[in-house]
């Protein structure tokens, strides 16, 4: 993943136009799994997106999430890193600001509690001067572990900084 970004980033640096990059840290916050409503499991999640966009409607970007998992019925707490790749397409932008869908795919690196979970997320993004709110979706595939599958809603909220 981390490949694909520099090779891309290289490739940027020989082209002109309206290309830029992008850093963004972002706060998620869900829960409420859509798959087992007896399931009492919530997450927090700090992000930092480093995103390199290709134009004005398509970017690329690479989300290293550190994230707390809870599991509030049995009231246990699984530290989580997840890092992956994901893509943005802003559909519609006016005066005041931009809306996107936003979709990223996620595993899970390091000294997780977790192994071997992978994080597919979709949400829909509105940002304005620089300030950005989303809502979405994620599905944890557990991967045969222990941890039952999850599809959970999430807010979002965060800044981007244009390295323009």
């Amino acid at each position: 993943m981390l490949v694909v970004l520099l090779s891309v980033s290289t490739m940027a640096m020989a082209q002109k136009g309206n290309a830029y990059f992008s850093l963004s840290g972002v706060a998620k916050s869900g829960g409420a799994n859509l798959m087992n409503f007896d399931d009492e499991f919530a997450f927090s999640d700090v992000e930092l997106v480093y995103g390199y966009h290709f134009n004005d409607k398509w970017s690329l970007h690479v989300p290293f999430t550190g994230s707390k998992a809870m599991n509030t019925k049995f009231h246990t707490y699984s530290d989580i890193c997840f890092l992956g790749l994901g893509g943005e397409y802003k559909f519609y932008k006016s005066n005041v600001s931009e809306y996107s869908v936003v979709a990223n795919i996620q595993t899970t690196v390091g000294k997780s509690d977790w192994k071997g979970v992978m994080a597919y997320d979709l949400s829909v993004k509105d940002e304005f001067d620089n300030v950005q709110i989303a809502v979405g979706v994620r599905y944890f595939d557990a991967q045969k572990s222990f941890i039952p599958n999850r599809l959970c809603l999430y807010a979002s909220f965060g800044f981007t900084l244009d390295l323009k």
